[in-house]
């Protein structure tokens, strides 16, 4: 398939046709580890057996895999997941258990699981970014409801979920305004409503994509977000974006 110059949000065709561009993307995501060192300090990772949903190329796993005892990375993308693979490979990993499989019939071991930690994984699911009718968004719904039920039977007594999103505003980070104008964002919809409906404690952090440079932000946040993004990048000289994000928090007792 010929390069776009830019997918414009369509993460569905990011994961499955450029995963060497999405493996770069994500190497920037949470450049200062704002994330991992949250969970690292507020949670005893070592000798855990981690769940990680939507690994992608493995940016969390091969953290997590610093501490834990084992590490199961799903990601649905194959193209994907054979990127990881070979970054296991060549570190010499052998903690990270590489799953290609969704979010939905994962067919491991009920109370096997510490830890499941899942990043922009389930408001893909609810779809966020599309205002749809009262049923569709219903059976979305209903959806991630069967998925919740489902990831808490893997989960151990006294385990944890720890699920990241996009907080509301925050499309593209510190650019949404250049990126979507004057369009609504239904991003804080999802996570109040994930929040509440799943009982999850939730707070805000600001995160970082730091590039080495203004062209390489611009090639790969441009690619990502649209034209807009990238002149708007290259005008202001940027190569580092802020970007909100939202943890949220639930711990499982049986």
């Amino acid at each position: 398939m010929k390069q776009p110059i830019s997918i414009n949000g369509q993460w569905d065709l990011f994961y499955s046709r450029f995963p060497e561009l999405y493996d770069r993307f994500s190497h920037y995501e949470d450049s200062d580890n704002t994330i991992f060192s949250f969970i690292k300090n507020e949670f005893d990772l070592k000798d855990k057996t981690i769940l990680d949903l939507g690994a992608g190329t493995g940016r969390f796993s091969l953290l997590f895999s610093q501490l834990a005892k084992k590490v199961y990375a799903v990601e649905p993308s194959l193209e994907m997941l054979k990127i990881l693979e070979s970054k296991v490979r060549v570190r010499g990993i052998e903690n990270i258990y590489p799953i290609n499989k969704g979010v939905e019939n994962l067919e491991l071991v009920d109370d096997s699981i510490d830890i499941i930690f899942s990043s922009w994984v389930l408001s893909g699911i609810y779809n966020w970014r599309v205002d749809v009718s009262g049923r569709e968004l219903n059976a979305r719904k209903k959806k991630i409801e069967s998925i919740m039920i489902d990831l808490e039977k893997l989960l151990k007594r006294q385990g944890l979920i720890v699920v990241v999103e996009t907080a509301p505003g925050q499309y593209g980070g510190e650019l949404q305004p250049v990126i979507m104008g004057s369009a609504k964002d239904f991003s804080g919809d999802f996570t109040g409503w994930f929040a509440k409906r799943f009982d999850f404690r939730m707070m805000e952090k600001e995160t970082i994509f730091d590039f080495r440079s203004v062209n390489e932000a611009a090639e790969i946040f441009g690619f990502v977000y649209g034209e807009k993004a990238k002149k708007h990048i290259l005008e202001k000289g940027i190569k580092t974006i802020k970007m909100g994000v939202r943890i949220m928090i639930k711990e499982v007792r049986k």
